[in-house]
């Protein structure tokens, strides 16, 4: 905090001039740096002989457990055994990808599914996982082991318990890695330290990949029990000297008395000791590679519901879950919006689509959701009336079913329902938003005098009259801009449903030669320093104070295919701090550079330019083209047209391309309008055209 008064004076100025501020600071800084808890261990579970408290001190954890005081190694010396219980997410994807195959099933009649029961040998995974295809697969996602697994080729479950194993910056930096690739390859000879090694080093290529491998080689060739073998691997990690120094005369002692050279002992025991240091524990790696194998099983064969069970497990990390749904669309698996009839909980499958959850949009509590649930038992929302009459408005306020429009929860049953248009939408979700008071004030009208069991006055009447009264109504309003309808679903659910607010640019994007931001991520065909274009829209945003005066930002830029990160720094900053802080969608050039290392490696983007994509269509586009069917084309509509054009002049030059129906097929007639309707492609244009025409009508060109 310190650091940051001296650098910004605007906090020293808010400071000056409000006391709260002020003493906020003093009382911050007072605190900072300062030990704020106790921690305790996630997993560390300690096991005593007699109660915790003749051990070691004790105190009360926050769920009321007991917890030693003491860290992990004076636990272990106060004599206390220590277990880390690990707790694995990736259980819970299992399971819920399988209820949501056995759901399925159920209905289609078919046997239920057991994981117990899939063969270790299916060729299609070991594809896959050889192709680096692995996102959403326990352990396999980073893009360093990607490049490892493409490099390995995988062919048998063994080769996923050593990649495992061997997939830390120990064998990777010692090049054990690459000799155990070569060696499984046939590139390097397989040689074994000794002969009667083979049988313990066959499964890895010659390689001493396991810890149980550096004990099975004491036992084999020094005659060391398992105990003893255990108190040499334990020795071989921790590598102390003197008692490395005691174990490798036991270990020669014992080879001599089983007719092995003392010289070949001592080379033995020292490349025994030199893989120890980097040697995992195979019942471990063992237990990992199953799961690992098990969700890469679902993923190839039961892609919807795993990806479905993914999304579940991290519905409250928006990151994650909008890069499982372009995991998703990349899989041709469409990701349906919310829907008040058909969304459950979570995520949920529906004729091979994936349905988004009502928990996952915010400011959806599980109240509300278990009342929505309790109310459909009893049938479909016919529509927002309908809803506010059934849901308990106790639970379900008025700012929730404002969340539930603005997502598209309530499309299937609102005004515009079954249209694809997003003008439609545009319009439909901005009535229903201006009828929800009404809705509300009759739903909780007819819920009291269901609960006093009375009959209103328009229940008396007849049928007819009471569905004229009780019609259900959508006031005229404003409707919201694509720009609008995006963002609200955006800030709810993390993702663009409708449309996305790149829709509007992809004409002229094409003439931009952008790289999509999935590869630049990736590093996928760029060298380091490369010169790139990306375009898309901010989807976080921070500015950094720099020593020397100015500020540099740190954004993520997210386009169709996903988000990479852009540094701008000071001097980049300072020239387009107007357009970064504009909100609108951005073209930016920049430079690629590949930031981590080969576990972390990450493609980032450093601006030089950025330019709003609005701007860079008046400064590249030249040409407006208007694309239209002769035969459902009203006169009233073309001169309605004409007004529109004349209501945005520009320089663009304005095409009517006709496409016109024949017997032998059809046929494209362009007409060139005069200069006077030339026009500017602004958004407002191309709105106005297509709200006409009720399709996307407009192409932009060079």
């Amino acid at each position: 905090l310190k650091d940051a008064l001296d650098r910004e004076p605007r906090l020293r100025q808010a400071r000056q001039e409000d006391p709260r501020v002020d003493m906020l600071f003093d009382t911050a800084l007072s605190l900072e740096n300062l030990n704020r808890q106790a921690g305790m261990h996630a997993a560390g579970i300690v096991i005593s002989e007699t109660p915790l408290w003749d051990y070691v001190p004790i105190c009360r954890g926050a769920n009321d457990e007991l917890v030693t005081q003491f860290a992990k190694n004076e636990v272990e010396e106060a004599g206390l055994v220590k277990f880390d219980f690990l707790g694995l997410k990736t259980l819970t994807v299992l399971e819920t990808a399988i209820n949501l195959i056995n759901a399925q099933r159920e209905v289609a009649g078919q046997e239920p599914f057991d994981l117990e029961t899939i063969p270790l040998t299916d060729r299609a995974i070991f594809k896959m996982i050889s192709a680096g295809d692995t996102t959403g697969v326990f352990q396999l996602e980073s893009s360093g082991f990607q490049e490892l697994l493409k490099k390995l080729k995988p062919d048998c479950f063994e080769d996923i318990v050593a990649a495992v194993a061997l997939y830390r910056p120990g064998p990777l930096g010692t090049g054990m890695v690459d000799d155990f690739i070569d060696r499984k390859h046939g590139r390097k000879k397989v040689e074994y330290p000794h002969p009667w090694l083979e049988d313990v080093l066959k499964p890895t290529y010659g390689v001493m990949v396991y810890q149980e491998q550096v004990m099975m080689t004491a036992r084999v060739m020094a005659g060391y029990s398992l105990g003893g073998a255990d108190l040499l691997r334990r020795a071989m990690g921790k590598k102390k000297p003197e008692v490395m120094a005691q174990q490798k005369t036991t270990f020669v002692d014992g080879a001599i008395q089983k007719e092995v050279s003392a010289e070949t002992a001592g080379g033995i025991f020292d490349l025994m000791a030199y893989f120890a240091g980097y040697g995992f524990n195979k019942s471990h790696s063992a237990a990992y590679a199953l799961i690992t194998y098990q969700t890469a099983y679902l993923k190839a064969h039961f892609p919807v519901e795993f990806m479905a069970a993914l999304m579940t497990n991290d519905r409250d990390n928006t990151d994650k879950v909008v890069r499982f749904i372009n995991e998703a669309k990349a899989m041709d698996i469409a990701v349906l919006p919310p829907d008040v009839n058909e969304s459950q909980l979570d995520f949920s499958v529906t004729d091979g689509k994936i349905r988004f959850g009502l928990a996952a949009i915010k400011g959806v509590g599980a109240g509300v959701i278990e009342s929505i649930l309790e109310a459909r038992e009893k049938g479909d929302f016919k529509s927002l009336y309908d809803f506010c009459a059934r849901v308990d408005l106790k639970k379900c306020n008025k700012r929730t079913i404002e969340a539930l429009v603005k997502c598209g929860a309530f499309d299937a049953v609102g005004p515009a329902a079954g249209s694809r248009f997003i003008g439609d939408h545009c319009e439909a979700r901005a009535s229903m938003m201006e009828a929800i008071g009404l809705a509300v004030e009759r739903g909780q009208k007819q819920q009291h005098d269901r609960k006093v069991g009375q009959s209103s006055l328009f229940g008396m009447l007849t049928v007819e009259v009471r569905d004229e009264v009780l019609e259900d109504t959508y006031p005229d309003a404003t409707p919201w801009s694509d720009r609008e309808l995006l963002k609200f679903e955006r800030d709810l659910i993390g993702f663009y449903v409708t449309g996305h607010p790149l829709d509007r640019f992809e004409d002229e994007v094409s003439l931009y030669q952008v790289t999509p931001t999935s590869q630049i991520t990736l590093c996928r065909g760029l060298a380091q320093r490369d010169a790139v274009t990306i375009a898309g829209v901010i989807s976080e945003y921070r500015e950094r104070p720099l020593k020397s005066g100015g500020r540099m930002a740190f954004l993520t830029l997210e386009d169709k295919t996903g988000g990479c990160e852009v540094l701008v720094f000071s001097a980049a900053f300072e020239q387009n701090e107007t357009a970064l802080k504009s909100g609108d969608p951005l073209l930016i050039k920049g430079q690629f550079t590949i930031e981590g290392d080969a576990d972390t490696r990450v493609g980032k983007v450093r601006a030089a330019e950025a330019l709003r994509l609005i701007d860079a269509r008046k400064r590249y586009v030249h040409h407006v083209s208007i694309e239209l069917d002769a035969d459902e084309t009203t006169p009233e509509a073309l001169t309605q047209l004409k007004t529109i054009l004349r209501q945005h002049p520009g320089g663009c030059t304005t095409h009517l391309v006709f496409s016109v129906k024949h017997e032998l097929g059809s046929a494209i007639t362009e007409m060139t309008l005069p200069a006077h309707l030339g026009v500017e492609p602004s958004d407002e244009l191309l709105t106005e055209i297509e709200r006409l025409f009720r399709k996307k009508a407009v192409r932009l060109t060079s």
